[in-house]
C-alpha cells in the first residue's frame, strides 16, 4: 500500500490533490529537512561534487566529505569509529554481516524491532530468535541457552511505531553483544541528541553497536554503523552492504554535517520539540488515548472496534489534519495511527490537532 502522492511539503504541512494539510506524520522531528542553512549547504556542494560519486567508496567513490561526516558522528556518539552507508536499512545489514564475520551465530531480536533488523540477520546467515518486546528476562533466557559469546541482542533504541524507549541497561547486563538501531533516537534524545545510549549514560560502551539513519532526526539521507574500531574495520573489509554500493550523495553528506551541527547546538529547537511532545501527550490523555511518558515525538493509537478506524481517518482528513493510518510491520495492532510531532509545529497547529482529534473521537 502506498501513501497519498504529495506535490510539496514544508516542515509542518503536505500538499496533495490540491489541498494543504497540517502534517503530523513522518520523521522530520527537528524540521531540518527544510532548514535554510542545510539546504544552502546541499546546493553549494552540488557545484563541487555533482549529485553522485557514481562508484563505491572502495574504488573511486570516496570523498573527504564522507570521512568528515563519519568523524562528526563518532564525536557526537563518543565512539571510536563510524562507517557511513547509503541508508539505515543497509547499515543494519552491514553490521549483521560484520557480526557474522566476527563469529556471532545467533540474533536475539525484540519482536517489535524494525523489520530491517530481522532482514539483516537473515541475510547475514544468523539464526533468529525473538523475545517479547522490551522484556530483558526473556532475552536473557534465550542468550543463556544459546551461549552469550555466540549471540547478539538486537533492539530499536526508540521504537519506530510508538516512541517507546528500549531497556538498554538491562539488555546490556545479559553479557552479549548489543546492537541498538537508534534511527528514531539519534539527533533527538539524550544529551545534545546523542541518542538512546547517551540517554542511559552508556555512550561509547565497547559492547554496544549503534546503527542509525540520517534521514529522520537529521533530516537528510544516509545511514551509519558506530562501534569499536576493530568492529568497523571488519565491516569495511567484509560487509558487502558497504563494499558493493554507491555511497550517499555528496550534497546530502555535506547537508547532514550541517544538520548534525544544528541538532547538537540549537537548544531552542530542542526545547520546542520537548514542549510539543508534552502538548501532544496532554491532548491524547484528555481523550483517554494512552500516551507514553518519554521525551520522544512518536505516538501510536488505535480505535475500538477496528471498524471505526477508517471513519476516524476520514474525520481527520476533513479537518485538514494528516495522521497516517498504517499497517506498518511490528506496530501495536494490525492497523493504527502513528502521530509524529516536530519542533516546528506551532500552537495553532497543535490547536488544530486537538480540535480534529476531538471531532473525530466524538462524531456528530
Amino acid at each position: 500500500m502506498t501513501g497519498p502522492p504529495f506535490t510539496s511539503a514544508t516542515q509542518t504541512t503536505v500538499t496533495t490533490n490540491g489541498r494543504t494539510l497540517i502534517s503530523f506524520a513522518g520523521c522530520n522531528y527537528l524540521g531540518l529537512a527544510q532548514h535554510q542553512s542545510v539546504l544552502k549547504t546541499a546546493t553549494d556542494t552540488i557545484k563541487q561534487f555533482g549529485l553522485s560519486t557514481s562508484a563505491s567508496r572502495q574504488t573511486s567513490g570516496h570523498t573527504k566529505l564522507h570521512r568528515a561526516l563519519e568523524r562528526d558522528i563518532a564525536r557526537t556518539l563518543a565512539v571510536n569509529e563510524v562507517l557511513l552507508l547509503p541508508d539505515g536499512y543497509l547499515a543494519n545489514l552491514a553490521a549483521a554481516q560484520a557480526l557474522a564475520k566476527s563469529g556471532i551465530r545467533h540474533a536475539i531480536i525484540d519482536e517489535r524491532a524494525h523489520q530491517s533488523l530481522h532482514d539483516a540477520a537473515t541475510l547475514a546467515g544468523l539464526d533468529i530468535f525473538t523475545y517479547e518486546t522490551a522484556n530483558p528476562d526473556e532475552a536473557s533466557r534465550a542468550a543463556d541457552g544459546l551461549g552469550i559469546n555466540d549471540c547478539v541482542v538486537m533492539t530499536d533504541g526508540v521504537f519506530t511505531t510508538d516512541g517507546r524507549i528500549a531497556p538498554i541497561p538491562a539488555l546490556l547486563e545479559l553479557g552479549t553483544a548489543l546492537l541498538v538501531d537508534d534511527c528514531h533516537g539519534f539527533g533527538i534524545v539524550g544529551p545534545n541528541g546523542a541518542g538512546t545510549t547517551a540517554l542511559h549514560n552508556l555512550a561509547g560502551h565497547p559492547s554496544i553497536i549503534i546503527t542509525s539513519t540520517l534521514a529522520k532526526g537529521i533530516g537528510c539521507a544516509g545511514g551509519f554503523v558506530a562501534a569499536s574500531k576493530p568492529f568497523i574495520d571488519t565491516a569495511r573489509q567484509y560487509a558487502s552492504a558497504y563494499i558493493c554500493t554507491t555511497p550517499t550523495s555528496p550534497p546530502l553528506v555535506a547537508a547532514a554535517r550541517e544538520s548534525l551541527r544544528i541538532a547538537r547546538t540549537d537548544t531552542k529547537r530542542r526545547q520546542r520539540l520537548l514542549d510539543n511532545i508534552a502538548a501532544v501527550r496532554s491532548i491524547l490523555e484528555s481523550l483517554n488515548i494512552p500516551a507514553h511518558t518519554n521525551d520522544t515525538p512518536v505516538f501510536a493509537f488505535t480505535q475500538e472496534p477496528p471498524t471505526k478506524l477508517d471513519a476516524f481517518s476520514d474525520a481527520l482528513d476533513a479537518a485538514s489534519v494528516f495522521i497516517p493510518l498504517m499497517a506498518y510491520p511490528h506496530g501495536p495492532s494490525p492497523r493504527y495511527f502513528r502521530l509524529a510531532v516536530s519542533s516546528e509545529h506551532t500552537p495553532e497547529d497543535l490547536n488544530a490537532l486537538n480540535n480534529a482529534l476531538n471531532n473525530a473521537h466524538q462524531p456528530p
